[in-house]
C-alpha cells in the first residue's frame, strides 16, 4: 500500500505542477476612467464625491469615490472589481437616482 500512496503522490504532484503553469491570475480592478459623460441626477461636478457605481448590466452597483473631469471622470472602487470592459457603460447613482454616466475607457 505504502508503493501505491508513494506512486499516487508523485502522480498527483504532477498534474499539479503542470496545472500551474496554465493556470491564469484574474485579479480584480481598482479603478476606471469613462468619458462622454451625460450628467442626469445632479449638476456637472467639479470636486471629488462619493457614489455607487453600476460597470454592467446586471453587475450590482459598488461603491467608489468619483473625480469628475470636463466630460469625463475617473472612479476608484472601494473594493476591486472584475467584469471592468472598455465600452460598457458606467452609471453613477446615488440610491435610485442616476447621477451620471459614461462609457468606460481604461481601467487598472
Amino acid at each position: 500500500m505504502s508503493d501505491f500512496l508513494s506512486n499516487l503522490s508523485d502522480a498527483m504532484a504532477g498534474i499539479v505542477e503542470s496545472a500551474g503553469r496554465s493556470v491564469v491570475r484574474v485579479e480584480g480592478r481598482r479603478r476606471l476612467a469613462a468619458s462622454g459623460v451625460v450628467w442626469s441626477g445632479m449638476p456637472p461636478q467639479t470636486a471629488p464625491f462619493e457614489c455607487h457605481i453600476q460597470i454592467r448590466y446586471r453587475h450590482e452597483a459598488v461603491s467608489c469615490t468619483v473625480t469628475p473631469a470636463p466630460g469625463r471622470f475617473s472612479a476608484v472602487f472601494h473594493a476591486p472589481q472584475r467584469a471592468v470592459t472598455p465600452g460598457q457603460w458606467a452609471v453613477l447613482y446615488r440610491g435610485d437616482m442616476v447621477l451620471a454616466a459614461g462609457t468606460i475607457d481604461t481601467f487598472e
